[in-house]
C-alpha cells in the first residue's frame, strides 16, 4: 500500500489504527509520504530551495524537483483529503 499523508494528519491517534488494521488484514508492505501540500507546491515554484525533498513514486523514491510537472501534479493530487 502506498499512502500520502498530509503532515497535519500524521499523528499517532490517526495513523496507528489505520496501520494496525492494515497489518491485521494481512498487509505486508507499506510505503508512506508525509509532506504538506504547501511544501510540495513551494517545491514546484522554487525547486532550488527544495532539492532535498524526497517522495515515493510508484515503487521507487525520487527527488521531487527532478520529476516531470505531470508527476509532481499527480503527487500533489494524492493529498486531496488533507486536514
Amino acid at each position: 500500500m502506498m499512502w500520502d499523508i498530509d503532515s497535519a494528519w500524521a499523528r499517532p491517534e490517526f495513523v496507528r489504527p489505520v496501520l494496525e488494521t492494515y497489518i491485521s488484514e494481512g498487509g505486508h508492505i507499506f510505503q508512506g509520504n508525509v509532506t504538506s501540500v504547501e511544501r510540495l507546491i513551494e517545491a514546484q515554484k522554487d525547486p532550488d530551495s527544495h532539492r532535498d525533498l524526497m517522495v515515493r513514486v510508484g515503487g521507487y523514491s525520487a527527488r521531487f524537483c527532478t520529476l516531470s510537472r505531470e508527476t509532481q501534479d499527480e503527487i500533489i493530487g494524492r493529498h486531496k483529503y488533507a486536514g
